[in-house]
């Protein structure tokens, strides 16, 4: 079960703690962080850095089986620039999303993500 669930709109937002070079998921309370995102139909993620200078890259990783195994989603996302990525219906659904961090060689970031619902 995720630990996260992602309402639709900017009130349902999530934003992580600093995620490093030393960091293998995004991780609350000292264990993986997993968002459901099975309320909204697109969403968008924007890593901002918060050091100097980043370098690396994240992995979104997405699961349909409450967990037990994960791909990725999409293309590893650069961390050196404050970039917004949107993953809108042609990407869904979506299901439990984990960010993978392993990527990131240097400096820290933290991500944001919003979701959208389609009325």
């Amino acid at each position: 079960m995720a630990n996260q669930v992602l309402l639709p709109g900017y009130g349902g937002m999530f934003t992580s703690a600093d995620v490093g070079s030393t960091s293998t998921y995004v991780q609350t309370q000292g264990t993986d962080l997993t968002i459901d995102l099975s309320m909204v139909d697109r969403f968008a993620i924007q890593i901002t850095s918060t050091t100097a200078s980043p370098t690396g890259t994240i992995q979104l990783e997405q699961s349909f089986n409450k967990g037990l195994s994960y791909s990725n989603l999409g293309s590893s996302i650069n961390v050196a620039t404050d970039v917004v990525t949107l993953f809108d219906l042609t990407a869904g659904p979506f299901g439990q999303i984990k960010i993978n961090a392993t990527g990131i060689l240097s400096g820290s970031v933290n991500c944001s993500i919003v979701g959208y619902h389609d009325y």
